[in-house]
């Protein structure tokens, strides 16, 4: 049995994210395919645009088998944190024999070699790159020049170093490898538009487009019917159809949803208690304290905060972490939360039992305090609570009743057509 996981956001889940489960099926002859996916809090320091059972449902529906959820410490990490706990969840299924991710590159040799020296951090590297951070190089430039003047025979570093899923991919490999896990990693080539591109051109534009249109078509003045015309010839059309039916009946996540939360946390704490949040030093903390009499807004402020050496999507990951309690990644995965699964996948429930008996899965939150240790119950609580926030904040923008996560159902399909 050939068992391949992925780690992904599916925010939303489009074309290119298809492509992947194909090429996982079809190429490397998976028999079952596991995806570890990110929450209602995405890595950008965000909120995923859809709560993560549509999401779920979608990947689902187009060919994964088993949707986990990756706890929301790490899927609003750092991408070192996000790949390594990703990995960690992938391996402690005991099932899981390859990795597939993407990369602009197709050279998954090259990677290796960088990944190597960024794990090993040779002497000449921490040399060049403690020099290049002290002449006030942010940590992208001052790595970039280390790895140069540490590997000048590679020639092809300033394009790997300057594509996102390059540098994601790296930490995946980074962490098989600092962990010893039996994963194989499996690259997939990244085709169509740019990672950053705002434009839907094309059937495989990026998640920033896509993400673009559904949030500010209606602004533009297109009607609904057009929005999802154009959305149709880059999403599956169960996705697409899951995507109408989310916005119709719960709604998207309010720009504005996290202002007043934010607002008050930031006027709770001071410089003591800020660095105890994952991704606030020192310095940040300061920033923040010195700045936050202008607060406006979540976007706005992490907009005011950011500097050269600061970028915005790690202020944005540590106001997150402020927001919701975020201290720490676990440092081991004992638990795996599904999230849904197609019928034909049961048996892997069996196969994790066996393989992994040390790995609880849990598929229903009633059961975790009686079977989880003290730490894995306090991860998973953290994630609950974040999820509780997101569906309280959707709910208060629909005029509805708020749902607990202990009352969500698993996304289960019962058929095997894809």
């Amino acid at each position: 049995m050939r068992v391949c996981g992925i780690i992904a956001e599916y925010n939303p889940f489009h074309n290119g994210h298809l492509r992947q489960l194909h090429y996982v099926r079809e190429v490397l002859k998976a028999d079952y395919i596991v995806v570890a996916m990110s929450g209602d809090f995405v890595q950008r320091g965000e909120p995923a645009l859809l709560e993560k059972y549509a999401r779920a449902r979608m990947a689902l529906l187009s060919g994964a088998d088993l949707v986990l959820e990756l706890p929301v410490s790490v899927s609003t990490a750092s991408a070192e944190g996000f790949a390594s706990g990703g990995v960690q969840l992938l391996s402690s299924l005991g099932i899981v024999d390859t990795l597939c991710f993407g990369a602009e590159t197709e050279d998954l040799p090259l990677l290796s070699r960088i990944a190597c020296v960024l794990l090993r951090e040779p002497e000449e590297y921490r040399t060049v790159l403690l020099r290049e951070l002290s002449c006030g190089h942010s940590f992208a430039e001052a790595r970039e020049q280390a790895l140069r003047e540490t590997m000048p025979e590679e020639t092809q570093l300033s394009m790997v170093l300057s594509s996102p899923n390059n540098i994601l991919a790296l930490e995946y490999l980074k962490a098989v490898k600092r962990t010893g896990s039996s994963l194989q990693p499996q690259l997939l080539q990244r085709k169509g538009a740019p990672y950053h591109s705002e434009s839907l051109t094309g059937s495989l534009p990026s998640a920033t487009a896509i993400r673009k249109m559904i949030l500010e078509g209606p602004a533009s003045g297109l009607h609904t019917e057009e929005i999802f015309l154009r959305l149709s010839a880059c999403m599956p059309e169960s996705a697409a159809l899951i995507l109408r039916e989310a916005i119709s009946t719960r709604g998207l996540f309010p720009r504005t949803g996290l202002d007043e939360a934010l607002l008050y946390r930031l006027f709770m704490e001071d410089r003591s208690s800020l660095v105890r949040f994952l991704d606030v030093d020192e310095a940040l903390a300061g920033r923040i304290l010195h700045l936050r009499a202008g607060y406006t807004g979540f976007s706005a402020f992490a907009q005011l905060i950011k500097t050269r050496n600061l970028a915005l999507t790690h202020v944005q990951r540590a106001l997150l972490h402020i927001l919701l309690g975020i201290t720490a990644i676990p440092g081991e995965m004992r638990f795996a939360r599904v999230l849904g699964f197609r019928e034909r996948a049961r048996s892997l429930f069996t196969a994790i039992k066996e393989k992994a008996p040390e790995t609880l899965l849990l598929t229903k939150l009633s059961d975790a305090a009686s079977i989880l240790d003290e730490d894995s119950l306090s991860c998973l609580l953290e994630t609950v609570r974040a999820s509780d926030l997101y569906d309280a904040i959707l709910a208060r923008q629909a005029g509805r009743n708020a749902i607990s996560e202990y009352s969500r159902p698993l996304e289960i399909i019962r058929t095997d057509a894809l």
